[in-house]
């Protein structure tokens, strides 16, 4: 099969040879116009794979029909290689990770406007929620004065309303009022124990109970003087502005290091790709999942918790005792909404396997717990999942092998396929 396209006045020409004697003609009309004004062909000869498959509003390019949209010469040859293009990947380092964009679509040029806005949008959230940055919204929040509101933008003002109905719902397992305590333990550096007395001082500055909010007003007032921190849901919200555009030429796939969102399944059907890593051993792929909407989530320790003398300092706190959560395995949670996910990764690793499994098993929620068989986390594992997960991704898409998932399996980690989805630092 050949490709010619040759350009008349006013008119493209794009000839697909099906063999040496036949062939279709697409005839589009004058340049700006967004459909096919006039189609003429003649059929592929009998021998042809192609034979007698040839409808009046398209052309076979590699045995598939694919409707061309054509207005110029070079547009029209990338409608035509846009049905065999390759995905497009984009990396960026935003939100302290390295993020991975990916894309299906018409042609390259779509192909890169649609990651850089989706960069854009990416960027903007930071911006908004950074705590490294004085002139973000919440930056801004946790400067106001003790006792005064402060009127919030409708969106944070949702986001914020969002992030108190989980924080109330998950009884204080996610809190995003633990800025004092972050900075008690100096997770965002080289790490510290601190005294009793620090703790305690830290703690009384702690707790998304010193916080009042008005959703209805739009206003938000702290009662003590507390720091937000978005570390525990920034992700999830900027993957569901992304979602919320709906504005997509083509399928994709926003990887943000511990978390992964895609729009839907790739062009052929089928789901993404996706490898969860080994707890302890990050370069090993443990189980290997696909991924058809929404978003998965992880929590754990891996690369980022912290050793303080001979001490592990873990950099996931638990809100409710001010100190590092115990837990050293993993945990993954699905659910539609990238921010509900990254969510509830945290706070259940916060709960911890068999609290955390409780309370997964009673809201039907969709996790994984990756639990080491004992203080190091770099040896088997036992995998614990919900009912919601098996449900997902192995009655549902039937990609993950029941031995494997079901019940507490001792594991060693195998290589993995696909995206990597390891754990974040929450």
């Amino acid at each position: 099969m050949s490709l010619r396209v040759r350009t008349c006045a006013a008119t493209v020409w794009l000839l697909v040879s099906c063999n040496s004697d036949s062939r279709h003609i697409l005839r589009a009309g004058p340049p700006g116009c967004q459909r096919c004004s006039s189609v003429t062909h003649s059929r592929c000869a009998p021998s042809s794979r192609l034979a007698s498959r040839a409808p009046r509003s398209g052309i076979y390019v590699a045995n598939h029909c694919y409707r061309t949209l054509a207005a110029t010469g070079p547009q029209a040859l990338d409608a035509l290689r846009s049905h065999q293009a390759a995905p497009l990947t984009r990396q960026v380092a935003l939100m302290g990770t390295w993020a991975a964009l990916t894309t299906y679509a018409g042609s390259r040029t779509a192909a890169v406007g649609a990651l850089d806005a989706k960069v854009r949008i990416l960027e903007q959230t930071e911006a908004e929620l950074s705590t490294w940055r004085p002139t973000s919204a919440l930056s801004q929040i946790n400067r106001l004065p003790i006792g005064t509101a402060g009127a919030l933008d409708p969106p944070l003002c949702r986001l914020l309303e969002r992030v108190q109905h989980w924080q109330r719902r998950t009884a204080g397992a996610f809190d995003p009022a633990i800025g004092a305590l972050i900075a008690a333990w100096d997770l965002r550096g080289a790490g510290r124990i601190p005294t009793e007395a620090a703790l305690a001082v830290a703690r009384a500055r702690a707790g998304w109970t010193y916080v009042a909010m008005d959703g209805r007003a739009c206003l938000l007032r702290r009662r003590r003087d507390v720091t937000l921190d978005a570390g525990a849901f920034g992700k999830g919200e900027a993957l569901d502005r992304i979602l919320a555009t709906g504005e997509d030429v083509g399928p994709w796939l926003v990887d943000l290091g511990g978390q992964v969102a895609v729009s839907g399944p790739r062009p052929d059907g089928s789901g993404w790709p996706v490898a969860l890593a080994h707890a302890g051993r990050r370069h090993l792929g443990l189980i290997d999942l696909e991924l058809r909407g929404g978003s998965l989530a992880t929590s754990g320790g891996a690369e980022r918790d912290l050793v303080v003398g001979d001490r592990r300092v873990g950099h996931v706190i638990d809100p409710r005792s001010g100190r590092p959560a115990p837990f050293n395995g993993s945990v993954t949670v699905w659910h539609e909404r990238a921010l509900a996910a990254d969510i509830l990764s945290t706070a259940l690793f916060v709960m911890g396997p068999t609290a955390g499994l409780r309370w997964a098993e009673r809201h039907d929620v969709a996790a994984l717990f990756q639990v080491p068989d004992g203080a190091s986390a770099i040896g088997p594992l036992a995998l614990r999942p919900s009912r919601a997960f098996v449900r997902k991704f192995l009655l549902g898409d039937r990609r993950v092998d029941r031995q494997r998932v079901a019940g507490d399996r001792h594991l060693r980690g195998q290589p993995g396929r696909g995206i990597d989805q390891r754990p974040s630092g929450r």
